[in-house]
């Protein structure tokens, strides 16, 4: 990928992150990323296809994979963990289901 869909791929990522509170760290050092132009038939636009690289190489092919993927990378700090703790919540989301 050119410098600039790096540079553009990276900000859409820290844009996604930013949407959870996570702006102003730089969650996303040691990540590479790469976006690639996707057209329709008669050369329109439909969009971009991501590809981000974590620092252990793992591959990420969509926005929010890699986000939250950049989020379980986290240190455990106390703003980290007051975050997380309404995480364990998806058993409510498994109880609603079984609701009629």
């Amino acid at each position: 990928a050119e410098p600039d869909d790096q540079a553009a791929a990276l900000d859409a990522l820290r844009t996604r992150l930013g949407g959870r509170g996570r702006a102003g760290r730089d969650v996303l050092a040691g990540w590479t990323g790469s976006r690639k132009k996707l057209t329709r038939v008669g050369g329109h636009s439909n969009g971009y296809a991501y590809t981000f690289t974590d620092p252990d190489g793992e591959q990420y092919h969509s926005l929010t994979e890699a986000a939250r993927a950049a989020e379980r990378r986290l240190p455990g700090d106390a703003a980290g963990e007051e975050e997380e703790q309404p995480r364990p919540s998806s058993p409510r989301t498994k109880k609603a289901a079984r609701v009629p």
